[in-house]
């Protein structure tokens, strides 16, 4: 099936000679998951890291977070599985996972600061969880297991995540310093000046 389709089928206006007149008229849409190409004739495969849900003029769209296409050509996302960090600062990590699709009691994380070091446990009725007082910079070995009402099942596999070594607030404290510096210089000057005169 071609990645192109007909919005509307041609037509051209009849003079009142019996001629044709001015060009034809015509438009061609791209399927979902192809977006047009180089001319408004040709349609493209969306890149593997993006998608075009309908059918029709526009373009591909980027994969929301946590999510990817598996082939060029795609009209949806899928939703990566397993555990995946949804935010991170210098002492902590919010990591979220898949909900199981049975019944689900809790959640039961379990993570270390080195691979094979002794793990911290942490228990969670939602498949989300914050990690707080962590180290700066930390690399945090992180699994994850369900529990319902026959027990707890296996882990998952340990994935590595790490908190960043550079707080997103420190930029904002310092310009502030900075700009309450440059004001105060003003002012200094200013009364100076004026004194002066």
């Amino acid at each position: 099936m071609p990645p192109g389709e007909q919005a509307r089928p041609p037509s051209m206006l009849c003079g009142e000679d019996g001629q044709w007149v001015g060009q034809p008229v015509s438009s061609c849409s791209c399927r979902p998951g192809y977006e047009t190409g180089g001319s408004d004739v040709h349609c493209r495969a969306c890149p593997s890291v993006q998608f075009k849900a309908g059918s029709g003029p526009g373009g591909c769209s980027p994969c929301p977070a946590n999510s990817n296409t598996l082939i060029p050509g795609s009209a949806y996302c899928l939703c990566h599985h397993g555990l995946r960090r949804a935010a991170a600062s210098e002492s902590s990590l919010t990591v979220e996972w898949n909900q199981n699709q049975s019944p689900v009691l809790d959640y039961q994380l379990r993570y270390s600061l080195q691979e094979g070091s002794q793990w911290q446990y942490l228990s969670s009725s939602s498949s989300s969880v914050v990690l707080s007082d962590l180290q700066r910079g930390g690399r945090y070995f992180l699994q994850v297991r369900a529990r319902n009402s026959a027990g707890f099942g296996p882990f998952s596999a340990a994935k590595a995540f790490s908190t960043t070594t550079q707080g997103g607030a420190q930029p904002v404290v310092t310009g502030v310093l900075v700009a309450m510096g440059i004001l105060l210089l003003i002012a200094m000057v200013t009364v100076t000046v004026i004194c002066y005169r």
